[in-house]
């Protein structure tokens, strides 16, 4: 083989192992991501929305969450848009029942409803 061809397998495996490793960290930060969301959504109680919240100092995963959110929008991959959204969207919802449970008392009984339906419904299965 000649130097132009050596040349070329090695810029083909680096240009792979920079593919790789960016989908790689990718995939580090939704993990994070989803663990963090699960184990937030599986501490706020539905029949005691607020306490839990303020309990288990929620805000503060919920900031963490952004943080995450924001970062796996900068490395996100072109292929990766479709659960990117689907993440977003969960993350949205998080964000309502959160900020809805911090003034439940305030509430009418239809959104209190809303934020306790979704509560079950993204509360990850035991």
């Amino acid at each position: 083989m000649n130097k132009k061809n050596i040349s070329m397998i090695i810029s083909v495996f680096m240009i792979v192992f920079i593919l790789t490793s960016c989908n790689s960290d990718y995939n580090k930060q939704v993990k994070a991501y989803e663990a963090l969301y699960d184990e937030t959504m599986s501490l706020v109680d539905s029949e005691n929305v607020y306490k839990s919240i303020k309990d288990n100092n929620l805000t503060s995963n919920l900031d963490e969450l952004n943080r995450l959110l924001e970062h796996i929008k900068e490395i996100l991959p072109d292929d990766k848009l479709d659960d990117f959204l689907l993440l977003r969207t969960k993350h949205d919802i998080l964000k309502k029942v959160i900020e809805g449970g911090l003034k439940w008392e305030s509430l009418d009984d239809l959104d209190k409803l809303s934020i306790k339906d979704s509560i079950d419904r993204f509360k990850p299965k035991q």
